[in-house]
Order: structure tokens, then sequence, then C-alpha cells
């Protein structure tokens, strides 16, 4: 019996098999019948099986391309007739190749990846339920008994009646092609079947079963399966959700506050990952809306100090909620706070400005505490320098390097040396003094700005080198042990503030892939380059110097 024979009421189709079957002598003793056994006429079945008996099986036959071929072999090797109920209707199936299945075919185990909602639904006007529609469209992939093949058809005496011991599935060698073994379904055939109202919604939604439904109708029968608003509210995991093994948190190790923790413990549930061909595997997965509404800018609160943990954040929760609907939790100038700033790229944490702002209700305030202005700073850096240039070009008398006064002479250029740091010293803390008594700088340390005014240049190396090339007298050499006595003195203060930048730059990655964090800011760039031309000429210095002695 073919497949979709069998899988139809089998009443008519046995009928007609019993009235081609009756009871014939198979063994004789002489004129005597020792032995019947109900035997069918086959040229009594080629006039039975007309045209009219095929006519109620042929429409659920037709369903599939494969299930009508085989019913067509069957027919035409009983009855040698090239068609079923009218004549041209059997057209191309004597030949079938892979291409016959229009829309492709589909594992029966796909079926499994379908919701309950879907697979326990019926058809809308034949009432036929999905698993019968997927069976009355299902092949093998090579043809299968399904009984005794060896006893196929059995007279049944007490019904009167024919009985079907095998039928046999129709497979898909009948393309003349092989696939591997299993089993499979026409999906044009489910997908031309299986029509339900939409209005119906088989799987409300928003859901998960609702997502699954659209996922397998679409990978199935594709988009004209659908409702117009088929990709609305779906559970998967392309954007709206993430799955739980690829939510990523913000990378910096002190940029993830512990209130975000607490959402997405909240917002963990079951989402649609979309395979390679269509259908879903269902993931513990994030919902990325409920995240975004319970977190902001606001929740990085002290982390955001530190500009790095500030930029990953900001950086974390943009690609995390920019693009979800209603979502506004970064500030609108949040670009510019997820790159380094002027005062990140600062290695110390304070800075000479002011604390506060003036009080636009005093009218007194700009009189009473004027801030010193820039002219007056760079001005006070030139006199001091000029103080030490002068000294150096003022002649003095020559004075023996040898006997007695020698000891005085040494003793002389190291007091020099140190009056002359001191010098430097006394006016940075000068300049600092009045930067801390104006008003609203009050919290600027003295120590720490002394100390960076240490780096700044100074005119006495230019002294050093200029009186190298003057002839050799006891003043040149008492004049440039002096400048290099003083030199030591405040280029080891100067290791404070020039250390702690490189160490700075160091730590946050600013001497990487050519100072790249540091574009669009050349001061920054100055400053710890020069810091690094620093360390460099005092190693060298202190190897040429240890190289001499």
């Amino acid at each position: 019996m073919p497949q979709c024979i069998a899988q139809q009421d089998q009443a008519g189709w046995l009928s007609t098999m019993a009235r081609c079957t009756s009871k014939q002598c198979t063994r004789h003793f002489g004129v005597i019948c020792t032995h019947h056994q109900r035997l069918t006429q086959l040229s009594f079945l080629s006039t039975e099986f007309s045209p009219e008996m095929l006519r109620p099986y042929l429409t659920v036959c037709s369903r599939s391309v494969l299930a009508k071929a085989q019913l067509f072999n069957w027919i035409y090797n009983i009855t040698g007739r090239m068609w079923l109920v009218t004549v041209g209707d059997a057209n191309g199936l004597q030949s079938l190749s892979p291409l016959s299945l229009t829309r492709g075919y589909a594992a029966s185990e796909v079926t499994g990846k379908a919701p309950t909602c879907l697979t326990e639904s019926v058809v809308d006007i034949s009432m036929e339920s999905f698993e019968h529609v997927i069976a009355s469209c299902g092949f093998t992939s090579d043809t299968r008994h399904t009984g005794n093949a060896d006893r196929p058809w059995e007279y049944r005496e007490a019904l009167g009646s024919m009985v079907a011991l095998d039928s046999e599935t129709a497979g898909y060698e009948l393309t003349g092609r092989r696939i591997a073994r299993g089993d499979y379904f026409d999906k044009r055939c489910f997908c031309d079947t299986f029509s339900t109202n939409e209005e119906a919604q088989l799987c409300p939604g928003p859901s998960l079963a609702s997502t699954k439904e659209r996922l397998w109708l679409n990978a199935t029968c594709g988009s004209e399966s659908l409702p117009a608003n088929r990709t609305e509210e779906l559970q998967t995991t392309t954007f709206a959700y993430i799955a739980t093994q690829d939510w990523l948190w913000p990378q910096h190790k002190n940029s993830r506050p512990k209130k975000t923790t607490q959402p997405v413990d909240h917002c963990t549930t079951d989402a649609c990952d979309i395979d390679f061909n269509g259908y879903c595997n269902v993931e513990h997965a994030v919902d990325r809306a409920c995240v975004c509404k319970n977190v902001s800018y606001d929740d990085c609160e002290g982390l955001c100090r530190d500009f790095e943990a500030r930029i990953d954040f900001l950086n974390w929760l943009h690609g995390l909620c920019g693009k979800v609907e209603e979502w506004h939790g970064l500030p609108k100038h949040w670009r510019q706070l997820a790159a380094p700033t002027s005062v990140d790229m600062i290695p110390w944490r304070w800075r000479v400005k002011p604390s506060r702002e003036p009080d636009s209700g005093n009218r007194h305030w700009k009189d009473s505490s004027p801030c010193i202005s820039t002219e007056w700073k760079l001005g006070s850096v030139i006199l001091i320098n000029l103080a030490s240039l002068l000294a150096g070009l003022y002649p003095r008398p020559a004075l023996s390097s040898t006997g007695p006064l020698a000891w005085t002479n040494q003793r002389s250029w190291i007091l020099s040396g140190i009056a002359t740091a001191a010098i430097y010293l006394l006016a940075n803390w000068s300049v600092s003094v009045l930067v801390q008594v104006t008003r609203g700088h009050e919290s600027v340390s003295i120590v720490q700005l002394v100390l960076l005014w240490c780096s700044m240049p100074r005119l006495s190396w230019s002294m050093i080198f200029f009186k190298s090339f003057v002839p050799t007298r006891t003043t040149t050499l008492h004049m440039v042990a002096s400048f290099l006595v003083s030199e030591t003195i405040l280029q080891a203060l100067t290791a404070f503030p020039m250390i702690q930048t490189i160490d700075y730059g160091i730590e946050h990655d600013s001497y990487r892939h050519g100072m790249g964090l540091l574009e669009g800011e050349p001061a920054a760039q100055y400053m710890y380059a020069g810091a690094v031309m620093w360390l460099i000429i005092i190693v060298v210095s202190l190897a040429l110097l240890l190289h001499c002695t």
C-alpha cells in the first residue's frame, strides 16, 4: 500500500482489493481440492482501480510530489495507465529530480523546535492536526516497509474484507539522488497545506512561544507565512536579548558599579538563539531593555574619577543601551567624557585653578584678591634666570687653585652652588605662596608646586657650556662647579614630578602607539616626551660621570 493511502481512510481501497480477491483451490488430489487460498486477480485490479476509485484519495496524495509519484508508480504497475484521475495529471512524475521539491525539504527533527501551541494546533479548513499534516508531507531517505513485507495483505474472513499488513514510505530515491538516512518532510507540501487564521494567534505574544512560532514558520515556509508585524517584540539574541555566555562587563577592573549587578540578576530570562537554519535554540539570556531601564551614567559614581574606568563604562553603556528606544541614560556631552580630557592627562590630581567661582554678588571680589597675571609669572622666571646669567658673566680676579686657599676655594663653590639653588627655591616658594593666598586657590599644595617648578628650563646649563669654551681659569672652574652643584640639587628635586609623570604615563598607556591616546593634546605629548628625555639625559650623565671617575 502506498504511503498516502495508508494515511487516509482505507475502506474504499480495501473494498476494491476484496472485490478482486476470491477463494481459489491451490492444491488438488485428483478431482478433490485439498487446499483453498484467497488470491487476488491482478487483471481484475486493473479494472477496479479506475480514476473514479482514486479520486477521493488524490487530494491528500497530491500534496507531496514524492507521495504522488509513489502512487503513480503503483497504479502504473497494476493498470499500465499513464495518468491517475485525469489525463496529464501525472506529467513529470515519471522522471523526478531534486528540483521537484520546489521549496526543498527539512528533517522531521525540526518539529521539535516548534512550540507546543503550534504543534497542537489544527488547520482551519480541514481540521487536520499539525502532526498529521507533517506526516502527509513526509518521506524517508529510502523506501521503507512499515509492516510485514513478505505478507503485505490478508483477507479476514470475520470481516469479509482485505487488511493491509504492510505499507511503503515514499523514498527520496524517486528523484534519482541519495540523501542522509532519516525522516524528512516536503516544505512546499506543508506550507501549502498548513494555513491558519492570523487572528487566531496560535501562540499569543509577545512571548518566547510566539517567537519560536514565528522563527519556525519563517525558516520553514518563508516570510510570506507570517503577519506584517512578524519582527516586532521577538525574544531573540540578535539584539533585544543577550545570551548569558555573551554578556560582557566593562573590562576595566574599577568600572563595574555594584548597582548594575542587581538589575542584571533580575532581567535574566529565556530567549531564542537563531541557529544556522533559522530555527530557535532556547538560551538563558539577559533582557537588554530591562537592564537599560535601571542603569545610567549616574551609577558610575566615584568610580569614574579614574578616567580609564569612566571611558570604559561609557563605551560599555553606549554599546549596551545606546540603541534602546526611550533610553536617555547618557549625558549630552558623553562623547567628550568618553575621551581623555586635558585634566585626565595630568599626572597629579591638583590644579592651579580656583576651587570655587567668584561671588557675583560681591562687587569687591575682583579688587580684593586679583589673580597673579601670566606676564608677572613669566617675568619672575626671566628675572631669576637673568640674575644667574649676569653672575656668570661678571669677571672675577684669578685665585690660586693650590696651596692654603684651595680648601677655601672648594668650600666657596659648594656654598655658591647651594646659594644659587636656594635662590631658585625661594623664588618658587614665593610665587607658590602668592598663588595659595589668592582666594579660591587655598587647596593648592605649596610643596608640590615648588617641586613642579623646579623642572622649568634654566640658563645655568647654557652658562656651563658657555664657560667650557673659555680658557680654563680658576674663576671658570669655580663658576662651572657652582652651577653643577646648584643643578644637582634642583635636578634631584625635579626627579619627583618627572618620575611621577613617567610612572603615570606608563600606568595609563600614554606611551603606546606613538602617544595615540594623547592625540589632539600637543602640550600633554610634550610633557610626557620631555619627562622621558629628562630621564635619558640623567641616566647618560650619570653613566659618563661614573666612567670619568
